[in-house]
């Protein structure tokens, strides 16, 4: 056999063994079990970060499950549809809308607390009276935008310093919002304090010529819910009790940390109202 053709059949297998490589990693990640996540308040500054420690938690558990963070309500609708998606960690407001399919297991708790707050926050000097007919920018939840944004609207007319906005932009992450009010695009962002943090580390400068104007309702925090027609009994009772022991694990720490909680709680129907609010 000639040299060429020795060459030729070397590319030739060490292409084929690429290939079958490749395919074989596909059906893996087909296959694999995935926990979606589908927060816009989330701090997705560190969603890398976070889901790789998420994974290395996940993988000491053993339970043979991945953690994938999505950035908007369509993309969670069409990972969902996928059969090896089993449980999800999902915006309240979002459940408050199409639950049919999920059963709520566990809410995210920072010292008892299942509820989290976002604040409009504006350039220094603006008042809530200066922001009338004014654009402000924020990430929403639900997959009903014009329900979300009348919502909201609403709320920032019955608080204590009314606001009347003009438009809201909506974003696909509260720290889209931030980036928005400090490059001028628009004159108030309702985000999450931990957000106005992740800012201060980003652009100090920024961060300092904001203040907040008004304080939200208190929203229940984005629950972990089972895919009903697709877990069985034991195995809800064995993630749970996973989730549970996580703060007893350096990476689970971290990503609990990340996320501004550092507990869970059994859910229950009484803490969720339309809107994902506190009733």
């Amino acid at each position: 056999m000639s040299t060429t053709l020795t060459s030729r059949i070397g590319r030739i297998w060490r292409v084929f063994t690429l290939l079958m490589v490749m395919l074989g990693s596909s059906l893996a990640s087909a296959s694999q079990k995935r926990i979606l996540f589908y927060e816009p308040d989330a701090n997705y500054h560190a969603i890398v970060q976070i889901t790789q420690w998420f994974n290395l938690y996940l993988a000491s558990s053993k339970l043979g499950y991945k953690f994938q963070p999505v950035q908007n309500a369509n993309d969670f609708e069409t990972q969902l549809r996928n059969d090896n998606v089993a449980f999800v960690i999902v915006a309240s407001a979002y459940l408050a809308e199409t639950q049919t399919q999920l059963t709520p297991l566990l809410v995210p708790a920072n010292n008892e607390d299942v509820y989290y707050r976002k604040v409009l926050v504006a350039k220094t000097g603006t008042t809530a009276e200066g922001l009338t007919g004014k654009n402000i920018a924020a990430a929403l939840g639900g997959t009903d935008r014009n329900a979300a944004i009348s919502a909201l609207k609403a709320q920032l007319k019955d608080a204590a310093n009314p606001v009347n906005p003009g438009m809201v932009v909506p974003v696909a992450k509260d720290i889209d919002a931030l980036f928005a009010l400090t490059f001028g695009h628009v004159q108030g962002a309702l985000v999450t304090p931990s957000s106005l943090d992740v800012l201060k580390k980003v652009n100090p400068n920024a961060a300092a010529s904001v203040k907040a104007i008004y304080e939200s309702d208190p929203i229940l925090r984005a629950p972990l819910a089972a895919v009903s027609s697709r877990v069985n009994e034991d195995e809800r009772k064995r993630f749970v009790q996973t989730l549970l022991s996580m703060y007893q694990d350096a990476n689970g720490r971290k990503v609990m940390s990340s996320l501004a909680f550092n507990g869970w709680r059994q859910y229950e129907a009484s803490m969720l109202k339309e809107g994902g609010q506190k009733p």
